[in-house]
C-alpha cells in the first residue's frame, strides 16, 4: 500500500515555467536577440512583420485591455464601489470622442502634418507619463507577487531600493517619447534649446538607470541574506525585465512597440488565474475538463471583444470618411480608461482581490 500523501501543487499563479517565460522570460529573450543583432550587423534594419504585429495585437494585446474590464464590470458590487471608473469616466470620454468627430464631420478638421488629432491631440502630453507609470507599476506589482507567493518579506527599506530603479525607468519613459514625439516643436522659436535639454536629459537618465539598477539588486541581496533564501526567478524576472526592454528601445526607437506586447504578456496570467480561480469557486464540483473549457471560452471572448473594439471603428471610418480618426480616438480612450480600471481593480491589499488571485495557494510557510 502507498501511504504517500500526494503532493501539493507548485506555488505559482499558473505555473513556475509558465509565470517565468510570460512575466519576463520571453521579453528578456527578444531583448537580447535584438541587441545582440543590432550590434553583430551595425546599421541594419530590425526585422518587422506587419502580419505578426497583427497577431500578437490581436491574441496578446487587445484581450489584456478587455480583461480588466471583465475584472471591472463582472459585478455590480464592484462597479458601486468604483462609480466614478466604472461609469462616469468612460460617459466622459465618450463625450468627447462624440465632440470630435462631430467636429470634424462638420468640417472643422485640424489642418496640417500633426500626427494626433481630437481626442489624441487632447491626451497625447499626458499618454507617455501614464503608461510609463503604468508599465513600471505593474512590474513592481508582479513583483511583490512572486515575492509572497515565495514566501519571502519585502521591508521597506529594501521596497524602496527596488522602486528607485523603477520610477527612474518612469522618467526615462516619458522623456525618451517625448524625445521620439519631437515634443520640443511645441515651444516655436525655444524648440531647439529644448531638445537640448532633453538631450541632456536622455543622457543623465541613463547613468541614473544604472545606478538605480545597481540599487535594486542590492536590494534583493538584502532580503535574500535577511530571509535567508534564494530569490526566486519569478521574483526579479519581472523587475530586471523592464530595464532590459528600455536598453532595446532606447538602442532601436522603432521596437517600442514591442514595450505593449511584453507588457500585455505579463499582464495575462493574472486575469486568467482570477478567472480560473472564481469558476472554481462558484462550480466547486465542476470537472476540470469544464474548468478548461470555460478558461478557453473566456479568452477566446476577450480576443473577439477586443477586436471588435479596436477593429470596428476603423470601419465605421471608411464607412464615413477615412479622414476622420475615429480608431485613433477609441484607442486613445481604452488605453486611458485601462490604466484607470488597473489602478482600482488590483489593490492587492483587498482581501477580496487577495482571494481571488490567490485563493488556489495553501498560506505560505
Amino acid at each position: 500500500m502507498n501511504n504517500t500523501a500526494p503532493q501539493a501543487p507548485p506555488r505559482a499563479i499558473t505555473v513556475p515555467f509558465l509565470d517565468a517565460f510570460c512575466c519576463g522570460g520571453f521579453s528578456i529573450a527578444v531583448v537580447v536577440a535584438l541587441v545582440a543583432g543590432g550590434m553583430a550587423f551595425p546599421g541594419a534594419e530590425l526585422p518587422y512583420s506587419f502580419y505578426l504585429i497583427m497577431i500578437t495585437e490581436s491574441l496578446i494585446n487587445f484581450p489584456h485591455f478587455m480583461a480588466s474590464y471583465r475584472l471591472l464590470y463582472s459585478s455590480r458590487k464592484t462597479v458601486r464601489e468604483h462609480l466614478f471608473v466604472a461609469v462616469i469616466l468612460p460617459v466622459l470620454m465618450l463625450g468627447i470622442v462624440a465632440s470630435c468627430v462631430a467636429y470634424e464631420m462638420t468640417g472643422g478638421k485640424i489642418q496640417g502634418s500633426a500626427p494626433t488629432i481630437g481626442l489624441m491631440a487632447l491626451f497625447s502630453p499626458f499618454a507617455p507619463i501614464l503608461l510609463g507609470w503604468h508599465y513600471t507599476g505593474q512590474a513592481w506589482g508582479m513583483t511583490a507577487c512572486f515575492a509572497y507567493i515565495g514566501g519571502l518579506r519585502i521591508e521597506l527599506s529594501e521596497r524602496r531600493m527596488l522602486l528607485l530603479g523603477l520610477r527612474t525607468l518612469w522618467f526615462y519613459h516619458v522623456i525618451l517619447v517625448l524625445d521620439a514625439m519631437e515634443f520640443h516643436y511645441v515651444f516655436g522659436t525655444f524648440a531647439e534649446d529644448v531638445h537640448a535639454i532633453i538631450v541632456l536629459l536622455i543622457t543623465l537618465t541613463r547613468v541614473a538607470v544604472f545606478v538605480t539598477f545597481l540599487v535594486g539588486l542590492e536590494g534583493f541581496r538584502r532580503i535574500a541574506t535577511r530571509e535567508q533564501k534564494k530569490i526566486p526567478i519569478r521574483c526579479w524576472l519581472p523587475w530586471g525585465a523592464i530595464f532590459a526592454w528600455y536598453v532595446m528601445a532606447d538602442m532601436h526607437r522603432g521596437t517600442f512597440v514591442l514595450l505593449q506586447v511584453f507588457h500585455s504578456l505579463q499582464y495575462m496570467v493574472f486575469p486568467l488565474r482570477v478567472e480560473f480561480n472564481q469558476y472554481r469557486t462558484n462550480s466547486p464540483d465542476a470537472p476540470m475538463p469544464n474548468v478548461w473549457r470555460h478558461i478557453m471560452l473566456y479568452y477566446l471572448a476577450l480576443v473577439v471583444v477586443g477586436l471588435f473594439a479596436f477593429k470596428s471603428p476603423e470601419l465605421a471610418t471608411f464607412a464615413v470618411s477615412s479622414e476622420i480618426k475615429l480608431a485613433a480616438m477609441i484607442s486613445a480612450a481604452i488605453n486611458m480608461h485601462h490604466y484607470c480600471t488597473d489602478s482600482v481593480v488590483w489593490k492587492i491589499r483587498n482581501p477580496e482581490v487577495q482571494q481571488a488571485l490567490f485563493g488556489h495557494l495553501k498560506p505560505a510557510t
